[in-house]
């Protein structure tokens, strides 16, 4: 092979070489291009993705419901966390008041563990606020101190099981004598029976 053949193959190879870099480069780009839109799909299907559902419940792994999120038909919407034993914990809830079809009461109640009746519960009815403590240990559920707040005032109520009540700030009672209704200020202390009576009030 004389030297202008060796030339002309060193021509060819080269010239076979940039062709494969060419495809090597067009393969490459091809495969990027690929790849963007697979992840840009997947991030748009993961932002547009809804699950629907009237219910959800949670297990554990030996089978015990830990959770549940439900929408009920009579406008009740909660969600319950239990304890490992399946008794609830916490239970979170909006439902709408009776009297009314724009206000709602929210509440958070945290349960007791042994007879799982309710301990602690902070709510908004309406427009009142209220942070309730319950019994534990009574049978039937019973509010023992309620700290209240509203547009016309608060209130703390400490109640015993006879129905006794004594109330430190705002309350409204009926006077005996005209039947109208009397407004205490949040600088007043007031006693009533288990009739609901005022038996003591100052000022």
């Amino acid at each position: 092979m004389n030297q202008s053949e060796e030339i002309q193959a060193i021509y060819e190879r080269l010239a076979k070489l940039e062709k494969k870099n060419r495809r090597m480069k067009q393969a490459w780009i091809l495969s990027l291009l690929t790849l963007i839109c697979a992840v840009g799909m997947a991030q748009t299907l993961q932002k547009n993705r809804i699950i629907e559902a009237e219910k959800f419940i949670l297990k554990d792994a030996k089978g015990v419901i830990r959770a549940k999120l439900d929408a009920t038909a009579d406008s009740v919407a909660y969600l319950s966390l239990a304890r490992p034993d399946g008794k609830t914990a916490v239970l979170l809830a909006v439902n709408k008041l009776p009297d009314s079809s724009s206000r709602f009461h929210t509440s958070l109640t945290m349960y007791d563990a042994d007879k799982n009746l309710p301990g602690i519960s902070p709510s908004l009815r309406g427009d009142k606020m209220e942070l309730s403590f319950s019994d534990p240990l009574e049978k039937a559920l019973f509010s023992r101190t309620v700290l209240s707040a509203d547009s016309g005032g608060s209130s703390l109520s400490l109640n015993d099981v006879e129905g006794f009540e004594t109330v430190v700030g705002t309350l409204e009672t009926i006077i005996p004598t005209t039947g109208g209704v009397h407004k205490s200020s949040a600088a007043s202390i007031t006693m009533v029976d288990k009739n609901k009576k005022v038996i003591w009030q100052v000022p």
